[in-house]
């Protein structure tokens, strides 16, 4: 009777882990919209340089992080295709999950260069 005692405890135990788990880890599996809108949110203190120092380098942190999803997503498209491709390809192909808000990307000479520029009313530099 001991044994079946314990085999419920270890049972009811591990769905408590899993529920604890569930709990803090589901925010954190979402996408990076809710970055992109945390960087929106703050882009005029980050703009006028008035805004705390963790605005201003979260902001900086969000902008480099959306700019270095668009160049590898533009290094896998040039791989797959042999080309650089626009935002509304990228999406197109699954490459990225939505045109950036924060970022604007140029592809000129036929395919063969890009630029990402910051998108207006972006606080990106």
């Amino acid at each position: 009777m001991a044994r079946g005692n314990a085999l419920v405890w270890l049972l009811a135990g591990m769905v408590a882990v899993g529920i604890l788990a569930a709990v803090a880890l589901g925010p954190l599996s979402g996408d990076s919209s809710s970055a992109k809108r945390g960087a929106h949110s703050t882009s005029t203190l980050a703009e006028a340089g008035t805004g705390p120092p963790a605005v201003r380098q979260a902001t900086g942190a969000a902008c480099d992080a959306d700019r270095a999803a668009l160049d590898a997503a533009e290094v896998a498209y040039l791989a797959l295709h042999g080309s650089y491709a626009s935002e509304d390809v990228l999406v197109s192909d699954r490459l990225i999950k939505s045109p950036s808000s924060l970022h604007d990307i140029q592809v000129t000479d036929g395919g063969s260069k890009y630029v990402i520029v910051a998108a207006s009313g972006s606080s990106c530099p």
